[in-house]
This record gives C-alpha cells, structure tokens and sequence, in this order.
C-alpha cells in the first residue's frame, strides 16, 4: 500500500486526537487538511524515515499543527499562512459569519464527495489537492483522473 493510501487510512485516528484539542469540528478538518498537505510535502521530500508508524508520523503532525492554531488562538505567532478572500464581507479583517459558514459548507461538500470514492482514488484526490506531482506511473495517473472525473460529477451534478 502506497504511503498517500496510509495517509488516508490514518485521518481517522489522527482526526480524534484532533478533535479532542481544537474541540470544534470545522477546525479539526483544516487541521488535518494542513497537516495531510504537510505530510505529503514530506513524504515527496523523502521525510518519512520509517522510525515509527506512518500512522504515528502523521498523527503526530496533525497535533502540531492542532497546537499551532491554539496558539495563535491566543495571540501567539503561529506560522500558519492565512489566506482571506478579499470582499465587501470583511468587518474589521474577519470574513462574515455567513462567508464563514459557506466556506465550511463547500468544504464539508469537497471532504464528503472525497470520502465516497474508492480507497486508491482518495488518495490520488488528497494528494492532487496537495499538489503532489505524479511520475510516470499509469496506474496513478489513471487514478487520479478518474478521481477528478468523479469529483467533478458529485460536485457539480450533486449526485
């Protein structure tokens, strides 16, 4: 099994431990998908040196990066690029809450179409999302392909 397929498998773990620091539910995703874009950052570096689990590994990142938004919760420097969409809903540089709650909508969407793809083409749609560049491999691509196909059509088509 590929590491992006074990990654996969792990968010689930990694996602309980998550939840149980940040305690909201729309901050647990965007901490794991944070920490999943990081960990395939890594594992394309060539990172990952095996000492534990790659289940562990990831874990063990997505807590940091939990621990990183508690931080800047209180004021600390977090390190964390913020991205805010430039629009007459900013008040006082925050999104409206009505933007807020779209985004996590559209989010949530994007999570739940991915998690209703078969195993080795939610892999390829993670890590198409984290800009992982594929090689030569066929059988990748042709996953990753299919992956977008089918995200584009539960997407779009709201099937």
């Amino acid at each position: 099994m590929s590491h992006v397929a074990q990654l996969v498998e792990a968010q689930d773990y990694a996602r309980r431990a998550v939840r149980r620091i940040v305690q909201d539910v729309m901050e647990t995703e965007d901490v794991l998908q944070d920490a999943a874009m990081k960990a395939l950052r890594a594992l394309r570096r060539g990172a990952f040196r095996g000492e534990s689990s790659l289940k562990t590994w990831f874990t063990t990142i997505a807590i940091n990066e939990a621990k990183m938004l508690l931080r800047g919760r209180h004021g600390q420097a977090s390190g964390r690029r913020v991205f805010v969409e430039v629009s007459p809903e900013l008040e006082d540089g925050q999104l409206s809450p009505l933007r807020r709650a779209e985004q996590a909508q559209e989010r949530d969407r994007l999570h739940a179409a991915i998690r209703s793809l078969a195993p080795q083409m939610q892999a390829e749609a993670w890590a198409w999302l984290a800009g992982e560049q594929l090689g030569e491999d066929r059988r990748r691509k042709s996953n990753r392909h299919h992956a977008k196909v089918r995200l584009r059509e539960i997407l779009e088509g709201g099937k």
